[in-house]
């Protein structure tokens, strides 16, 4: 059983409610990614904000671009823990439709973990059955 701490990124970018979204798709640019932690003072983990929060709840409402995270948080926080098995984040993402999830433990972000997360372990995987499958002896012979 492979658990999501064994493939989540774990290099991550947070910000608070008071910061505006401006900061946040500067961020999700510069670090090329699509979701962040909203964090309070404790580091707790109180919600995300999403590119598609930004341009959906901020933009195509035409409010302010001074407007705050806090604005348009997502405060229905879908999360894992670090020793969920990778199989049942793979039936999450697919039943709440969503490409990237926190990882939480003990109330703090520890990491994400994202559909490409799981794309590369597959790849991954697969790649060693092949090599696994060449590298079998058969009677067969070889093809050099």
């Amino acid at each position: 059983m492979q658990t999501v701490k064994e493939i989540m990124s774990t290099e991550l970018i947070t910000i608070m409610l008071n910061e505006d979204i401006i900061e946040a798709a500067t961020a999700m640019k510069e670090q090329d990614i699509g979701l962040i932690p909203v964090v309070d003072q404790q580091n707790k983990c109180i919600g995300v904000v999403t590119d598609r929060d930004i341009v959906i709840r901020g933009i195509a409402e035409k409010k302010s671009i001074s407007l705050k995270v806090e604005d348009i948080i997502s405060n229905n926080i879908i999360s894992v823990n670090p020793d969920t098995d990778v199989q049942q984040v793979t039936e999450l993402m697919a039943k709440e439709q969503v490409r990237r999830l926190p990882v939480i433990e003990n109330d703090q972000i520890v990491g994400i973990v994202s559909m490409a997360d799981l794309a590369n372990e597959t790849s991954k995987q697969k790649a060693g059955e092949a090599i696994s499958g060449i590298s079998r002896p058969t009677d067969k012979h070889s093809q050099g």
